[in-house]
């Protein structure tokens, strides 16, 4: 006997309300932000999403070129392909 098509999204349904709420909206909301000059300190302060200004990429490109952010890039991937090495 064959149940119903709906059944297995209806069981899923939960779990992907509560992974999109955890993980993806967040993610979402981080990306759109990192793409204006209004940081998460002003938004705590009390700053509307009304008073950013879009800047495009400009934030990850500055981030790219940060010497300590390479370094920290650096020392990840180490870290990365050291202890798998070690595993």
């Amino acid at each position: 006997m064959r149940g119903s098509r709906a059944a297995p999204w209806l069981f899923a349904l939960p779990a992907l309300a509560v992974f999109c709420s955890l993980v993806v909206y967040p993610a979402l909301e981080g990306f759109i932000l990192g793409m204006t000059d209004l940081g998460a300190v002003q938004l705590a302060g009390g700053a509307h999403w009304s008073d950013a200004r879009f800047v495009g990429a400009a934030n990850y490109r500055l981030l790219l070129e940060d010497q300590g952010f390479q370094d920290a890039v650096r020392v990840m991937i180490f870290f990365a392909a050291s202890t798998t090495v070690i595993e």
